[in-house]
This record gives structure tokens, sequence and C-alpha cells, in this order.
């Protein structure tokens, strides 16, 4: 796995290790709309998740666009240093059939964002592939034939459910719509913790 120097490294941990390992560990959902969560070590429970912060630019020509709020989210992993934060994971963006070419650099322009962001403040990080945790997981894709599907937001959703259960209400906003990128940002923080650092909830 990365390391804040950018070395391999292998972060996983015996079962001893694990069972002093205090702190915590970030799993992000990259892009504008994405979220980044935050899970106890010790306790395995998911203790808050933030959306993407975003601003409003105004473009050469005059229009308003969304972009990442670059303030807001060096004081998330600021604060999180702080905290203890053990590793950051990020799902690994790959560009879709159809996406336009300033989606496609603004997504890659956040990931960049975050990982100087965890360098500079020398919080281990790495990348997993949204097949490889979601075949651990049993989580399905969000797209079907290529499209979104409400019916894979409401299973992506309730396989969170499972997972957390006491984080369900993360995963739901005011009026109870479904955040599937915040349940997606939390089941990523929970594979960091069990299958990449290897560390299991004490109790």
């Amino acid at each position: 796995w990365r390391c804040w120097n950018g070395r391999s490294r292998d972060y996983s941990v015996t079962s001893q290790q694990g069972a002093r390992m205090k702190g915590t560990v970030i799993g992000v959902d990259p892009g504008l709309a994405g979220a980044l969560a935050v899970l106890d070590l010790a306790s395995g429970e998911v203790v808050n998740i933030e959306d993407m912060p975003t601003m409003q630019i105004l473009t050469r020509s005059k229009k308003q666009v969304n972009r990442i709020d670059k303030v807001a989210l060096h004081g998330f992993f600021e604060m999180q240093q702080m905290l203890g934060c053990r590793m950051v994971l990020m799902e690994l963006m790959a560009g879709r059939k159809g996406q336009g070419a300033d989606a496609g650099m603004q997504l890659g322009l956040g990931v960049g964002l975050m990982q100087g962001m965890c360098i500079a403040m020398k919080i281990p990080f790495d990348e997993v592939s949204p097949s490889v945790w979601k075949r651990e997981y049993g989580v399905p894709g969000k797209l079907v034939d290529g499209k979104a599907s409400k019916a894979a937001d409401t299973a992506i959703v309730k396989r969170a459910d499972e997972l957390l259960p006491s984080a369900r209400d993360f995963f739901r906003g005011p009026k109870g719509g479904l955040q599937v990128d915040r349940a997606e940002a939390a089941m990523i923080a929970k594979y960091c913790a069990e299958r990449v650092l290897n560390i299991k909830p004490e109790g």
C-alpha cells in the first residue's frame, strides 16, 4: 500500500497489533457528488460522513459550475489528522463512456487534491477498485446497462444498512432520500479497516 512518501508498504497488522490500534480510517467516494466517511477502528463504527465540500465558481463563459472547495477539504483532512487518522482509502476512479472531458478532468483533480493533502499531512493512503471491494461485500454496481438505476441505489444502501446498521441514518437525507455516495464511502472505510489494515473491532 502506498505510504505518504510514495513508497510501497504493507499496512496489514497482526491480530494482537490490531487489538491495540486506535484512531480512525477514512473511506472516500471521489467526485463532486462524493463523500468522505470516518470509521473508528476500536468500535468498527462509522462516526461521521461528510459530503464532498463544493463551491460554485464563475467560468470565463459566465457559467456557474461546481468545483471542490479546496479550503474546506483541507480543513477536513487537517481535523482528521489531529483526531488520529491512520489511513485514507479512495475508490479507484476511471472515466466512463459518455463522460465529458471536463468531468474527467475534475474527477482526476479531486483525487490528486486528496492525495496531495495526505502526503502533506503524512497520512498513508491508497486506492481500491470498485470491483474489488464490492465483490468482497456483495455490493451491486451503480449502473445497469450503463445507466444509473434507482433499483441499484436501493440495493447498495440496503447492503450498507446490513454491514453498518448503526450508520443507516447517514445514508439518508433529511427527507429520507437515499445517499448512495455516503453509503459507498462508509463501506470503503470498512474495507480499509478489515481488509487493508486487517483490524477487527474490539469485543
